[in-house]
């Protein structure tokens, strides 16, 4: 007697937190209780099951036999279309019933974090790649980087790969600062380029009072040609010139050889006006000279012919 006691007690216990409803035929289960609920199933027949309890707590959403469709759940998120491998048709939307791509998120933003540890790693990777392996061995890809695991300041690093046997290598780097690196890790400035640089047009911008012209004022004091001769002698090059050996250990700034070989150009220019004029000057004498000479020559023959 106090067995069917007992059994009365559980069967209104159950009834109290689940029931099984069947409008039209069609099985409904609900449970309002606070447990959790083990669904178990027994094995599947030749037309799949619907929610299936996988090894290693893996939840399938099946369709149709053994996982040939539908939304397996546990370490990795797979999604499959009939006989097509992972997600190779059908696309998963996010604010959107219409995905356009494989992966497709409207009227929002992606934000992808992790946390920083002692070997700094990144924290965004795209890649893309024809093959299967890892994100260093295959394809290309974007990644976030941080100065260091307790750092505030964040960049990008962008790989690219050249050959299979080399796999990815970095090509540019943003630092947090907005600087740029082309095959540089630690550019200096906001844009530094490890090779040679090709353009139609470059443009430097300049500050007019810096501008040369001022070599043309009046007051200008040029130096004259034997100063520079005596310069050149003890420096080996021009005044106001880099030497062969400050290049190579300091570089070039563009902008400022540009304005001093100018300089150059127009204190050359002006050498030239003036020994124009020097010429100019003895090309008259010259003509005085030649001049005075027929004369003295007319005049000699006319004293020889008496």
């Amino acid at each position: 007697m106090k067995k069917i006691y007992i059994l009365g007690f559980f069967i209104i216990g159950m009834n109290a937190f689940s029931q099984i409803n069947s409008p039209n035929g069609l099985n409904f289960f609900t449970y309002t209780g606070k447990a959790d609920v083990n669904l178990r199933y027994n094995d599947h027949g030749a037309g799949g099951r619907a929610i299936v309890h996988g090894a290693d707590n893996v939840l399938m959403l099946n369709f149709e036999s053994d996982f040939k469709g539908g939304t397996r759940i546990g370490r990795d998120v797979v999604f499959r279309d009939g006989a097509n491998s992972s997600i190779q048709s059908g696309n998963f939307g996010i604010g959107t019933p219409t995905p356009l791509a494989k992966f497709e998120v409207r009227h929002g933003n992606i934000l992808v974090r992790n946390l920083l540890n002692a070997n700094n790693s990144s924290a965004i990777m795209i890649a893309h790649s024809i093959n299967e392996g890892e994100f260093d061995t295959f394809g290309t890809s974007i990644r976030s980087i941080t100065g260091s695991a307790t750092s505030n300041i964040y960049g990008m690093q962008f790989f690219t790969q050249d050959s299979y046997l080399t796999g990815q290598t970095e090509k540019v780097r943003i630092l947090g600062n907005g600087n740029v690196g082309i095959g540089i890790t630690n550019p200096l400035s906001k844009l530094a380029v490890k090779g040679r640089i090709q353009a139609e047009e470059v443009r430097v911008t300049a500050d007019a009072s810096v501008f040369p012209d001022y070599v043309f004022a009046n007051d200008y004091k040029l130096k004259s040609l034997q100063e520079v001769e005596e310069y050149i002698k003890q420096n080996s090059h021009l005044p106001e010139i880099p030497s062969a050996k400050e290049v190579e250990a300091n570089g070039l700034m563009l902008g400022e050889m540009n304005m001093s070989l100018l300089k150059k150009i127009e204190e050359l220019t002006l050498y030239m006006i003036q020994q124009n004029k020097v010429m100019n000057e003895l090309q008259e004498a010259n003509k005085v000279m030649k001049a005075n000479q027929i004369i003295l020559e007319s005049r000699l023959a006319k004293v020889e012919t008496k």
